[in-house]
């Protein structure tokens, strides 16, 4: 959502106490950062969710599924959020379809500035 507006979804793990790599980030409202390019390079054009706790480098970039991998699901996260212009199935799972659409969409309306987050 962006000013009581929704702009996309955003696919995230299940929740698993903040835990690095296989769970969501806690509620809570964050600055997000653009980066032309993630640390890792890895990834460009994407979004840093800051001083999310007891973890770092959580981006906001394309992918399409964030499912438990404890249960047999597949996932492009990795406690990354992944936005989506809509919802479908892939691999037999509920995910986030037209993802780098959704990134687009994004960097046109922030025009690719920093901006705050509430995740509830």
């Amino acid at each position: 959502m962006f000013n009581e507006r929704r702009v996309c979804y955003m696919m995230e793990l299940p929740d698993r106490n903040n835990a690095r790599n296989i769970s969501r980030i806690p509620p809570g409202m964050y600055l997000v950062k653009y980066l032309k390019r993630s640390a890792s390079g890895k990834y460009r054009d994407v979004y840093h969710v800051t001083k999310v706790p007891s973890r770092s480098g959580v981006l906001t970039h394309a992918g399409n599924v964030a499912g438990d991998k404890f249960k047999g699901f597949k996932t492009h996260s990795w406690g990354c959020l992944l936005p989506a212009t809509r919802l479908g199935m892939l691999y037999g799972q509920l995910a986030g379809l037209a993802s780098r659409g959704a990134l687009h969409k994004i960097h046109a309306i922030t025009n690719r500035q920093n901006f705050y987050l509430e995740i509830l």
